[in-house]
């Protein structure tokens, strides 16, 4: 595990990098007031691929869920900030453009 990406999952605190992920790709998604089950079906497709890389063990449905209930509830923003921030200072500028 290279330097950075240690030096990131010591500062997650309560919410690991793979909600994390999957949140921010799913309140991009419904940033228009929507999100479609194809737009699910899509960021499910990217959130298994990253669970894979980084050989969590993760449930893929259940991480979705808890993420879209989380939205519905309170849009859990602070966190997205706080993601947001993390990703910025700890990612490679290239992983970044690939999200975008």
């Amino acid at each position: 595990m290279n330097q950075n990406r240690e030096k990131m999952m010591q500062v997650l605190g309560d919410y690991s990098l793979e909600y994390r992920f999957c949140h921010l790709l799913l309140f991009f998604a419904a940033s228009d007031s929507e999100l479609s089950t194809q737009e699910i079906m899509t960021i499910s497709g990217y959130v298994k691929g990253m669970l894979q890389g980084l050989d969590s063990k993760a449930d893929l449905k259940e991480l979705i869920l808890h993420c879209l209930e989380d939205m519905k509830n309170n849009g859990n923003v602070e966190v997205l900030k706080e993601t947001i921030a993390l990703f910025a200072q700890y990612l490679p500028k290239a992983k970044l453009q690939e999200l975008a």
